[in-house]
């Protein structure tokens, strides 16, 4: 859904100034719901035992990527003297993202073993 509003803001958002504030404001209601699936998936996937210390790890590769996403999407535009590429490949990255979280889905989950304290 994301990559179709990240496509809809060069597309339908060139038509109007309206339009683009919608589109845009679409891009930004469909940017997070993802980080609300991380704790749930870390746990299931890597166990509940270390669960916090794993999900702060995924938490902190977010703004590490902000960091780098801006420098990066500056230099893209400095290079096309465009936004387009960016928008672009951002819903490409969005779609990629969509396909990897269906195959998670459909991935069996990880067998957990019970843990049994040691005899005495």
């Amino acid at each position: 859904m994301q990559s179709v509003c990240l496509a809809s803001v060069l597309t339908v958002g060139k038509m109007s100034g309206p339009l683009f504030i919608i589109s845009l404001a679409l891009v930004f209601f469909t940017c997070g719901e993802v980080y609300s699936v991380f704790p749930s998936v870390t746990a299931d996937f890597f166990g509940a035992k270390n669960a916090s210390s794993n999900y702060s790890f995924m938490y902190s590769t977010k703004g590490v990527a902000s960091i780098f996403a801006g420098g990066i999407a500056a230099l893209i535009f400095e290079r096309t003297g465009s936004w387009n590429a960016v928008f672009y490949g951002s819903a490409v990255l969005a779609l990629c993202s969509a396909f990897i979280a269906m195959a998670l889905r459909k991935m069996p989950l990880p067998a957990k073993h019970e843990e049994t304290e040691p005899p005495p």
